[in-house]
Parts: C-alpha cells; structure tokens; sequence
C-alpha cells in the first residue's frame, strides 16, 4: 500500500504534468512532444508515461480541467441577473482561458491545427449540459428585452460559442491581451443588442 507522501508526490507530479502539459501545449501546439513535457514539469518520461500512458489521456485530463474551469464561469455569469453583463463576464473570463491554454483551447475548437477532438474527449452529456445553461442565460436576456429577439436563444447561445473564441484568438494574433478581451466583449454586446 502506498504511502500518505508516495500518495502526495504522485499528486503533485500530475499537477506539474498538467500544468507544463498546458505550457509547452500553448507554446508549440500539435508539435508538443511528451519529452518536453516531462522536462517542463522536472520529472522523469516514465512518470508523465505512469500518469498519461498516451498523449490522448494527457490531452483528454487537460480537456476534462479545462471544461470544469468553464463549469465555474458559467456559474458566476449565472450568477449575475443581467444576461448581457452574464454574457460579457462570461466572455472576458472565456478569453482568459483562451489566453492560459491556448494550445489546449486550439485542440478543443480544432481552431489553427485544422483537426477536431475525438467527441469521446468531451462527453456529449457535458457539452449539452453547457450548452443548454448558456442558452438559458440568453433566453433570460430575449424575455427582458436586454437580447434581441429576432432570433431563436439557442442559435444566439450557438453563435457567442462558436464565433467569440475564434474572434478572440485571431485579434491576439496582433492585438494585446485586453484590446482582444474589449474587442471580443464589444462584438459580442453589438451582435446581441436588440434592435
């Protein structure tokens, strides 16, 4: 039986593994090398190998992180009982782990590498579990006229999902961080104003 602090290292070790896997990921995309990794997070290939056997279980962890991070956004904009000033929480705390993962952000959208993510790696429960609180957030916006209406919630729901991370992403290719946050955010607030 393992130890308490055998127990402890391990977790720790995967930690680090996680966050270099985030690092170097950002950094280099699909040219990431599990190598790379294991020297980012000052362990030996053998212990990335014991935590992560295949590049798949690595992306798959950083993924299953990264859509819990999105569980708690979607909470606090949620949270907020205005559903435009939710959206525009909701997207500026997005952008900000665009920014930190990007490369995993890449993976997920399939956005620069031109491949998508086996849908195994993001469960088809969760992502309608997203989906549906989004668009809950929007439909709440329609009903008091904070939201235009001449669209059905969902596609608006569908349209902030698919076009707000692409539009973040592209503008950091040239802009700084909080031009690209204020751009993204102002785009999403002029696309969903009623008119």
């Amino acid at each position: 039986m393992a130890s308490q602090s055998e127990r402890s290292d391990a977790r720790l070790n995967r930690e680090r593994l996680l966050a270099a896997a985030r690092e170097v990921l950002a950094e280099r995309g699909e040219a990431a090398e599990m190598r790379e990794i294991a020297e980012r997070a000052g362990v030996a290939v053998g212990t990335l190998y014991r935590h992560f056997p295949t590049r798949e279980a690595l992306v798959s962890a950083i993924i299953a992180e990264t859509l819990e991070e999105v569980r708690g956004i979607i909470a606090e904009a949620e949270a907020n009982p205005y559903a435009i000033d939710a959206l525009r929480h909701l997207v500026a705390r997005a952008c900000g782990l665009a920014e930190r993962g990007r490369g995993i952000f890449e993976l997920i959208t399939g956005m620069e590498l031109g491949v998508r993510v086996p849908d195994d790696l993001i469960p088809a429960e969760l992502k309608r579990e997203l989906e549906a609180r989004v668009t809950r957030i929007v439909a709440r916006g329609v009903e008091r006229g904070e939201i235009r209406s001449d669209f059905p919630p969902p596609l608006l729901a569908a349209f902030c999902r698919a076009t707000i991370p692409f539009v973040f992403l592209h503008l950091r290719q040239e802009w700084p961080f909080e031009d690209a946050v204020r751009a993204s955010v102002a785009l999403l607030t002029d696309a969903l104003r009623p008119h």
